[in-house]
């Protein structure tokens, strides 16, 4: 009976889409690719034809392709490029900080916000920190772990010193209350985990997620644990402006412009042939609607190759910014370099118009803005900062240093002219 069912495996693992072998699905593929991709260059742009070509393209490796195909031209001619040497930015070390002994989640092991005006905080699973706008520390929290790790968010201040943070125990669905000084407070049992935590612009209480995936509810939460529910749209407006990322599950997260009249949606497969081609969706929605905007009929969508979690809206803008990590198809650490690679699709930070209209790229990761919303800054694989108007005419590059060597930003308060940078993989908070 166990050889009957091996021998079932076999047969059956051989299969591909639609109940087709490997062998005859990958010649169709090969086949049907230069055919599609010449009728769209001759204009042919419905929609089944585009979707057969983003497929062919994937399955076929021609990345290039997908990147064109929503791009609606050649890709070259679309790059926004920033010329000229950059300016030199010598900026001042204040503090800096050693990388935790572990890291609990993937990414940067630092979580960085702007929390009001006159503060900020920095947090990793074991401690964090208090600054006010002129980099001065005024607070430390160390939070009593036995065998949890924080969740994603690790802890949160509130402008007085006083501060929250959940996961001492692994799981614990609890938000716990440290005075100043870092003694307990009290605690409140959620009905699931808690997604994530941050103090309201003003300094007031708490904006929370509370369950996991996209929760069970939005809340927000005074310093003595009274809560009122907010809806979905409200915790871009609670937050420092332009400081909340895109929020929802890992598989769907959204995020809206400065009005709250247009959503940017990522949606990618938790597993399969699409992951790696996550589809960003433009949807309208009334700004005090707490409908899921989502479900609302969409005004326009594109694909981007390895479009990251970093995306939205340019300042008081619906021009959306999309990043796109380097992408290869095997992502093999062994293989040559990038820039060598036939098969790799370079860094990106895609503009697109509401309707989804590719405005233009730059070889680089979006940053943050300055001057009110003025100038969009980015920074490329080599540290340097790119800076384009809000009407993305190349502006200036700069260069940070810091004691004389290179500076890599990661993230900036330009009204501060404040900063934390990566020198020699130390991250360091300095002024400039």
């Amino acid at each position: 009976m166990n050889r009957f069912l091996l021998l079932l495996f076999l047969g059956t693992a051989t299969l591909c889409c639609w109940g087709k072998p490997v062998e005859d699905y990958a010649a169709e593929v090969k086949r049907d690719y230069p055919i599609l991709l010449e009728q769209w260059r001759k204009g042919m742009r419905d929609a089944d034809l585009e979707d057969r070509l983003y497929r062919t393209a994937r399955d076929t490796g021609h990345l290039e392709t997908i990147e064109e195909l929503w791009a609606g031209k050649a890709v070259a001619s679309l790059e926004i490029k920033v010329p000229g040497a950059p300016k030199v930015i010598p900026a001042r070390a204040i503090r800096s900080f050693e990388d935790p002994q572990q890291e609990p989640y993937r990414g940067n092991p630092f979580v960085i916000r702007r929390m009001t005006d006159k503060r900020f905080e920095v947090w990793t699973f074991q401690q964090g920190w208090l600054f006010d706008q002129s980099g001065h520390l005024l607070n430390k929290a160390k939070p009593p772990r036995r065998d949890g790790w924080g969740r994603e968010w690790y802890g949160a201040f509130l402008p007085d010193g006083c501060w929250v943070t959940t996961d001492l125990g692994e799981f614990d669905c609890c938000l716990t209350f440290f005075t100043r000084e870092g003694k307990w407070r009290k605690e409140i049992r959620c009905a699931g985990l808690i997604g994530w935590c941050r103090c309201d612009k003003k300094g007031r209480g708490f904006v929370a997620s509370i369950g996991s995936e996209e929760g069970r509810a939005l809340v927000f939460m005074t310093p003595d644990g009274k809560t009122r529910p907010l809806t979905r749209a409200e915790p871009w407006s609670l937050c420092f402006p332009r400081d909340l990322e895109a929020k929802g599950y890992f598989i769907l997260l959204y995020r809206p412009s400065d009005d709250g009249k247009l959503w940017l949606y990522r949606n990618e497969p938790g597993h399969g042939s699409g992951v790696g081609f996550p589809s960003f969706t433009w949807c309208p929605v009334k700004p005090q609607s707490d409908i899921f905007a989502y479900e609302n009929k969409p005004q326009a969508t594109a694909r981007i190759v390895n479009g990251t979690h970093n995306f939205g809206f340019l300042p008081n803008s619906h021009t959306a910014f999309i990043d796109a990590d380097v992408f290869y198809d095997d992502q093999d650490k062994e293989e040559p370099a990038p820039a060598v690679r036939k098969d790799c699709v370079p860094t990106k930070c895609w503009f697109f118009s509401p309707q989804a209209v590719c405005l233009g790229w730059v070889n680089a990761h979006y940053l943050c803005d300055s001057d009110k919303g003025k100038t969009v800054w980015l920074v490329n694989d080599a540290g340097e900062v790119l800076q384009l108007t809000a009407g993305l005419k190349p502006k200036q590059r700069l260069a940070f240093t810091i004691d004389g060597k290179p500076a890599r930003p990661e993230k900036l308060f330009t009204d501060l002219h404040l900063g934390f940078f990566h020198v020699n993989n130390r991250l360091v908070l300095a002024k400039w």
